[in-house]
């Protein structure tokens, strides 16, 4: 039986593809209407609708919005138009109204009522496409969603559409009872009716301004004028339409309703968030002031939740108040529509389906496979089969899909859908394809082509028309180039050989097998012919750009060494990202790890930077010299690098089409080019960008097959993926750095200070505490190794020796190992030839601190012998009394040296003491103690400080015996008792000359001898008593010299204070001349010291002279004084009387020094002593005949 004959309908029959708004003649409206299928879903839309609508029919409401949203084709525009022929009360269809249509299609009675009455209210029905209804630039104006609608609704009272000032004038006419009037005369004088020519209003404003004279009575001025600035003085507003919408709905009669049916408003708006908004005003506001009476429906291809990410929560609450009805269409029907209108099937029919089911159900669902592929649909059932033969389930999906991706990738017009219209059609037009093959035959994909070719672009149309033309193809091949441009864009449908061979499927009993082989050659003519490429086991379409584009790619040239350099980059970088390596050597102490930069090759280039790296990795590619197994264990023997060796069939195919991609489209950027290559571009680099995937799995699979060296052996290594290269890294660490796990602890700073702080050791085993004591041993053989060939070295250079190859150790650990060292006394450091000192606070600064670090040089440290640490302990006990300086060589220097220190400073202070007085005694034994404690303090070194104590062994012991009588001396009396006995025998001295007294003499002289002993602590005993016997005879000395001094000093005093009680106002000089003398005289009985007492004894002689002085001088005033007053007293009386004038007399003032000179007069006999007084005698009178008086003192 044909298919042709097993349908109910005739499948020639015209069933409108595609529903236009606009296409209203009774004869399309009836088919419309009778072929409309009501699903159940669309039964659901029905009854939300009509309920919604309904209630504002009885009710005011402002809840007037209506958003029916769809994909392309899912039937919104149709149900849309279907509405509209439901809701115009004015709308017939062969005399019948479009309702009744719906009788036996609504299985709901209710339902079926309310659509009833819904038709019965006076309403009229403005449907239309906004964007063909909107100008061109209108998106851009914030208005544009109220000016396409008053551009309808005056369209629809037969208003200007084009011209809306002009549509404000008519209105003014029409309510005026004008607008006829002007209408006719219009005519008259232009010869045109109105409606024809108001359009060209400015090449017909003569005629205008007349009919408006005529119509209105008003003058041709005013008629220009109006006319002229019309536009000028137009403007529109939400609120300006919804008052003429109100104006309008006023004057109908009964419950009147209005309805704006608007296709396409979603993707009119699109982003446009100003659009939204306006439209949410117009909704709101028809709503609020019309209450019900005028209702907006709209259909988008966006549900109105997907538009809220544009807009902010606010607005998007508003715009969702406004449409309160939500109706999704869906295509999910769409197989219900194709089987009621196409494929439905005879009785007869249905029966011999069923059984060809039967007999063949194993083998569709073994035909019908796909790989990698979404889930696509098979027969489920017997009826299902029935239902869509001769297609298959799958291709409904798939066709929406084809559509989908065709239409969004611009191979199509936008008028293309991808639901049930475009589905119909398509499907349609393969039923008439097949309708003369017999029960058996099934629809391959391909022929779903042919519906489709007249809209796709020339790009395509061409590759296809060129194919058919290319002799080195088969028309099968052409066949398969269609398939491969339907499914080009379709993702869920790789297109792989097997799945383009399930596609072709066009027989129930077909050979998939021959099937397959005759594909695959297609393709491979294909390829060679540039019309499709390959990428991995998928097949790409190609347009005739793409072609072109591609021969170019194909003949750009990639070198080997660029190919394998950027592979190498890929596998590094991207698959491994192992650009340092973590190593792990202890299982149960994890926190032992370390860091390996790793360097990176391939076939001997260098991948990146690999300049100081200890180990890395090398690729060995198929393009590398290296071909045999004894080749690739050499190299992993010579290089400290782990080899890995990929398999023969990994050529990089696909990363060299990357390159060549790449290259392509570097050498389009600065040139000028059309859309179409601009679009090939992206592709090509979308297809780059996939391609790289492809790389990535490929380069990740490959692991598994690689062939791992490290150290001249092939590896068995466990893991998958790059925990079998790290595997393999673990191995070439262990062999390389065979020492790396003499470390078993790692050690952070703040680990290294607790060391430092730690000053307990364990003086039997004193390495008990160093969990690295393999390395630490390593380290001291290698210093005694160096300090034994007389070699010096920096804790850098130790620090570089073993981070490297077999160590691998870290700075931290190295330094631990070095403080241990340093701790059991085993090495010193020194910088600047300074010791370093387990007490310096700033040791591990200077240890850690990387630029210090060439600076310090780390040598063994050499045992000192017993007998110099004998000798510092002996030291110890004779000089400070201590027993125990400690039990480490470290720990005695410094308790030492603690010591020597403070007994230098006790040293110092005492040589304080000889400033005061050169004369103590131990002066010398203290110099040379303070000398032999800096000499040895100078020695930092352990070996020479206790050398130096060794070899003064004796000195420091006799040192040690004399210091003690020393501080005796100055921490108790002896030196006071010294000091006072130094000052009597100074006294002494300075007495000497006037000391007669024998005993005196030799007292003296015992204690100077005392005194001048180098130690004379012993005989300072016998001071007490010799001083004290001493002053007893320096008292009666005293005694004798004071008493004539004390006589003289009492005459004086006499003599002068006679001369001053016999001169008038001599008060203060008194006062001074007795201070002084009394002074004197408590000096002279005060002092202790002859030769001080007889200084006094001219002193008071010096004091009368002195005053004897002043005395005259004060006379002298006194007189000039009174000569004066007299003088004027005289001048004033001016007496005549001149009293005599008394002259005084002449005085002079002699001292008996000079008279009496001080030498020694000797006189034998009376004549000598007159002479001697004559002499006097004769010196007196000469100078008495000068004055009058002779004063002697």
């Amino acid at each position: 039986m044909q298919i042709e004959k097993i349908l109910k309908k005739d499948i020639n029959r015209d069933i409108q593809g595609v529903i236009k708004i606009g296409n209203y003649t009774d004869e399309s409206v009836a088919q419309e209407l009778e072929e409309y299928v009501v699903t159940k879903e669309l039964q659901t839309h029905f009854q939300r609708f009509f309920q919604a609508y309904a209630k504002s029919l009885v009710q005011p409401t402002d809840k007037i919005g209506v958003w029916i949203s769809g994909f392309f084709g899912s039937g919104k525009s149709h149900f849309l138009k279907i509405l509209s022929y439901l809701l115009d009360s004015n709308r017939r269809v062969h005399s019948e109204k479009t309702v009744s249509y719906f009788k036996d299609k609504i299985q709901d009675e209710k339902l079926f009522s309310l659509m009833k009455d819904a038709s019965n209210v006076s309403s009229e029905v403005i449907l239309f496409n906004i964007d063909s209804k909107s100008e061109t630039d209108s998106r851009q104006n914030k208005q544009a969603i109220v000016q396409v609608f008053n551009k309808v609704f005056n369209e629809m009272r037969g208003y200007s559409a084009s011209i809306p000032w002009l549509a404000i004038l008519e209105e003014t006419l029409d309510k005026n009872g004008e607008y006829a009037t002007f209408k006719k005369s219009f005519e008259e004088h232009a010869g045109l009716s109105w409606e024809e020519s108001r359009d060209e209003l400015y090449y017909n404003m003569d005629e205008a301004v007349k009919a408006l004279e005529e119509a209105t009575g008003m003058t041709a001025e005013s008629a220009r004028s109006w006319l002229n600035k019309g536009e000028e003085n137009y403007s529109i507003s939400v609120e300006s339409f919804v008052t003429r919408v109100k104006d309008y709905i006023d004057k109908q009669e009964g419950n009147y309703r209005l309805i704006f049916a608007v296709d396409e408003l979603g993707q009119f708006i699109a982003d446009n968030v100003q659009l939204m908004l306006n439209l949410q005003t117009l909704v709101e506001d028809l709503g609020k002031v019309l209450q019900g009476r005028v209702w907006v429906i709209v259909t988008s291809q966006q549900d109105i939740d997907s538009m809220k990410r544009n807009m902010s929560v606010n607005d998007f609450s508003k715009i969702q108040g406004r449409f309160n009805t939500l109706l999704g269409l869906s295509s999910a029907n769409a197989d219900e529509v194709i089987k009621k209108r196409l494929l439905g099937k005879t009785e007869a029919a249905e029966e011999l389906l069923e059984l060809t089911f039967i007999e063949h159900e194993a083998v569709l669902k073994n035909q019908v496979e796909f790989e990698n592929a979404a889930e696509m649909a098979t027969y489920k059932n017997a009826q299902d089969f029935t239902d869509i033969y001769p297609f298959i389930p799958y291709q409904f999906q798939l066709l929406q899909k084809v559509f989908t991706a065709i239409r969004e990738h611009g191979s199509a017009g936008k008028h293309l859908a991808d639901g049930e219209r475009n589905l119909l059609e398509a499907v349609q037009q393969a039923t008439i394809f097949v309708k003369h093959e017999d029960v058996g035959k099934l629809i391959s994909f391909d022929i779903f082509y042919e519906s489709i070719d007249q809209a796709l672009e020339h790009s395509v149309r061409a590759a296809i028309i060129r194919a058919s033309q290319n002799e080195h193809l088969q028309q099968f091949d052409v066949q398969v180039l269609k398939v491969l441009f339907l499914i080009r864009h379709v993702n869920e449908l790789p297109a792989t050989l097997k799945n383009v061979t399930t596609l072709f499927i066009n027989n129930i009993e077909m050979d998939i097998l021959a099937l397959s082989k005759k594909i695959k050659a297609s393709l491979i003519r294909l390829e060679d012919q540039c019309l499709i490429e390959r990428l991995g086991n998928r097949y790409l379409f190609l347009t005739n750009e793409e072609q072109d584009v591609n021969r170019e790619i194909n003949r750009i040239q990639i070198s080997t060494a660029d190919l394998v350099t950027k592979v190498g980059t890929i596998f590094y970088d991207d698959i491994l990202n192992l650009s340092r390596y973590t190593y792990q050597p202890f299982e149960n102490s994890k926190q032992v790890a370390y860091e390996f930069p790793i360097a990176t090759w391939i076939d001997e280039r260098s991948i990146g930077k690999n300049m100081g790296k200890e180990i890395g990795m090398k690729i060995i590619t198929m393009y590398s010299e290296l071909r045999e197994n004894e080749e690739f264990i050499g190299l992993s023997m010579a290089e400290n690098n782990l080899i890995l060796v990929l398999p023969n069939h990994f050529d990089f195919e696909y990363q060299r089409q990357i390159l060549k991609i790449e290259a392509y489209i570097y050498t389009q950027m600065n040139k000028t080019k059309t859309p179409v290559i601009e679009n090939i571009i992206h592709k090509k680099t979308e297809e780059a960008r996939h391609l790289r995937k492809k790389v990535m799995i490929e380069l990740q699979d490959m692991i598994a097959d690689v062939a791992i060296y490290a150290n001249g052996v092939l590896l068995e290594l466990g893991g998958t993926g790059v925990t079998k290269i790290r595997n393999g890294l673990a191995k070439l660490v262990e062999q390389t750095f065979s020492k790396l796990t003499y470390m078993k602890y790692a050690y952070s700073y703040e680990n290294l200070v607790q060391l430092l702080q730690n000053k307990q050791i364990n003086l039997i085993h004193e390495n008990i505490d160093d969990q690295n004591e393999l390395a630490t041993q390593e380290i001291v053989l290698y210093l005694q190794m160096i300090h034994d060939r007389h070699i010096q070295v920096t804790l850098a250079e130790l620090i570089d020796r073993y981070a490297k190859i077999p160590y691998g150790w870290k700075t931290n650990d190295i330094i631990a190992s070095l403080i241990h060292l340093f701790k059991r006394e085993k090495i010193i450091c020194l910088q600047y030839n300074e010791r370093f000192l387990l007490n310096d606070p700033n040791m591990l600064t200077k240890l850690t601190k990387r630029s210090n670090q060439d600076k310090i040089t780390v040598q063994i440290r050499e045992d000192v012998p017993l007998k110099y640490i004998q000798a510092a302990k002996d030291v110890a006990l004779e000089l400070f009394n201590i027993k125990n300086i400690g039990d480490r060589e470290d720990a005695m220097q410094q308790n030492l040296v603690a010591k020597l220190e403070k007994e230098n400073a006790i040293l110092a202070d005492l040589l304080l003491n000889y400033k005061r007085c050169r004369a103590f005694p131990g002066q010398i034994t203290i110099d040379n103690g303070k000398m032999l404690l800096t000499e040895i303090l100078s020695k930092t070194d352990t070996l020479s400080f206790f050398n130096d104590i060794y070899e003064n062994y004796q000195k420091l012991s006799d040192y040690a015996e004399q210091i003690r009588d020393i501080k005796a001396f100055f921490e108790g009396v002896q030196e006071d008792l010294f000091m006072k006995s130094y000052n009597r025998l100074q006294q002494y001295k300075a007495d000497y000359n006037y000391i007669n007294d024998s005993t005196m003499h030799e007292l003296m002289q015992q204690i100077e001898g005392i005194l001048e002993k180098e130690e004379p602590y012993a005989e300072m005993k016998r001071l007490p008593d010799l001083l004290e016997i001493y002053q007893d005879k320096l008292v009666e000395n005293l005694e004798l010299t004071a008493a004539p001094i004390l006589e003289s000093i009492s005459s004086d005093w006499q003599d002068i204070m006679q001369e001053i009680e016999a001169s008038p106002g001599t008060e203060s000089l008194r006062r001074g001349f007795e201070f002084k003398m009394s002074d004197l005289k408590e000096k002279v009985q005060n002092t202790n010291q002859i030769s001080l007492l007889i200084g006094c004894e001219n002193e008071s002689e010096r004091i009368k002279l002195n005053c004897i002085q002043e005395l005259k001088q004060l006379k002298k005033e006194q007189e000039k004084s009174n000569e004066t007053v007299n003088k004027s007293i005289n001048q004033t009386a001016n007496t005549a009387l001149k009293e005599p004038q008394v002259m005084q007399k002449k005085e002079r003032i002699m001292y008996k020094k000079n008279i009496f000179p001080r030498k020694i007069e000797l006189f034998e006999n009376e004549s000598e002593i007159k002479a001697y007084t004559n002499k006097i005698s004769k010196e007196l009178i000469a100078a008495l005949e000068e004055v009058d008086i002779i004063k002697l003192i």
